[in-house]
């Protein structure tokens, strides 16, 4: 089970533990929607969140749209 955040809510940490929870559950692939507050930390997490899933898709994506994309602060939400 992943771990819950111990310590000060950073966004690192917040984004760590939501990371681990759902390569721990496999859910990468079918969750579609993270609600939360607008708290600074939260929003820090998701930013950090973006950066790494950026990453992990420009070097995998090889040309190719899977569909597998996060969407942050989507306004049509």
């Amino acid at each position: 089970m992943p771990a819950l955040v111990d310590g000060s809510h950073t966004g690192a940490r917040i984004a760590a533990a939501l990371t681990s929870g759902m390569e721990a559950y496999s859910l990468d692939e079918k969750l579609f929607y993270i609600v939360s507050d607008n708290a600074s930390n939260m929003r820090k997490a998701f930013d950090i969140m973006k950066a790494i899933e950026e990453t992990v898709t420009a070097d995998d994506d090889n040309g190719r749209d899977d569909g597998n994309h996060f969407a942050f602060d989507d306004e049509q939400l």
